[in-house]
């Protein structure tokens, strides 16, 4: 079987488990995604089997597009929810929306991004992540990518729902990490 295959990926899988589960249930042919999702995330994940493996390059240069939604008043040292909790302001208020607007113009545009400890980025040849998971430090160099929109799509009592439509090797949770910082 060659081709494209759409995943709705749901909550608490890997992109990885979701080819694993293709695996157990019979497809056999080499298969990757283009782009992951976060394990807490759920949404589209475009699958490439077979010959289309072939197409990975033109996909992942395509432009992505993600809904997320950003807490205030916590800090993690992951960037996103399943992080150990570094900062909690029990006092915090709201920014008002135009505030919010302002910080999040400073997005637009090339930025230089520094991605989040949890990443597939590679520190002397090893993971981000697995050096994160066994406690070690991990520091991370800015890597230039392109917000092309970035909007508020609702605002609640302390949190923001964003719509971002970026280059490939955008972090949406880096983008939430230094929203908030």
């Amino acid at each position: 079987m060659s081709g494209i295959l759409i995943i709705n990926k749901p909550s608490g899988m890997s992109s990885f488990d979701v080819i694993r589960n293709l695996r157990k249930n019979g497809i056999r042919e080499k298969t990757g995604y283009v782009g992951t999702l976060d394990p807490m995330a759920k949404g589209v994940l475009p699958l490439l089997s077979g010959k289309a493996t072939k197409l990975a390059d033109y996909f992942s240069a395509t432009k992505k597009s993600y809904l997320a939604k950003i807490l205030f008043g916590k800090s993690t040292d992951s960037y996103d929810i399943t992080g150990n909790v570094i900062e909690e302001k029990t006092d915090f208020i709201m920014p008002d929306i135009k505030e919010i607007n302002k910080t999040l113009n400073e997005f637009r545009g090339k930025i230089y991004q520094v991605p989040p400890p949890i990443s597939a980025k590679k520190i002397n040849g090893k993971r981000a992540y697995s050096l994160f998971r066994k406690g070690e430090k991990v520091e991370l160099q800015g890597v230039e990518v392109e917000i092309f929109s970035l909007k508020n799509v609702e605002l609640y009592q302390h949190e923001l729902i964003i719509e971002v439509y970026c280059s490939k090797g955008t972090y949406i949770r880096s983008i939430a990490h230094d929203t908030v910082s």
